[in-house]
């Protein structure tokens, strides 16, 4: 959007004429106005914290397709940012999309063993590769790390 009005505000001003001369010469207010015309539609990337939150309304008003978007740009810059990883993995899983659901519900089951309820997304998407012996040392596994906590 600043390229717009950057480039309007430059032809505005190419077209003002200097009193002097005659010629088509940008005068000092023209300049002025391009600039703070430019100055004000600059706009500041949001940060992590404010896209994550934005994902988080979008997720609670069920707009997932928005929410989606917002976890994978998170993610993009904050790749194990656990609540995008939590939330975009249960929005594949719950959708049917388990080849997008299983890489973060692999990393997020690495990351936090102790969450019960990815653990058990895990061990479905698991189950759905056909990989039945990778689900059973999983199983194993998880068994295993809570016994000795």
């Amino acid at each position: 959007m600043p390229i717009i009005f950057s480039s309007l505000a430059f032809r505005a001003a190419r077209l003002v004429r200097c009193n002097c001369s005659g010629q088509r010469w940008p005068s000092v207010c023209t300049l002025l106005i391009a600039a703070f015309v430019i100055a004000g539609c600059s706009e500041k990337a949001p940060t992590k914290e404010q896209i994550l939150a934005r994902a988080n309304e979008a997720f609670a008003a069920q707009r997932y397709g928005q929410a989606e978007k917002d976890y994978r740009e998170v993610l993009r810059l904050a790749p194990d940012d656990p609540v995008a990883m939590r939330r975009l993995a249960i929005l594949y899983h719950d959708q049917g999309q388990i080849a997008q659901a299983y890489p973060l519900l692999k990393k997020y089951a690495g990351l936090q063993p102790d969450d019960a309820e990815m653990q058990v997304k895990f061990g479905l998407a698991l189950l759905s590769t056909g990989d039945y012996a990778q689900v059973r040392e999983a199983g194993l596994q998880h068994i295993c790390d809570q016994r000795f906590r």
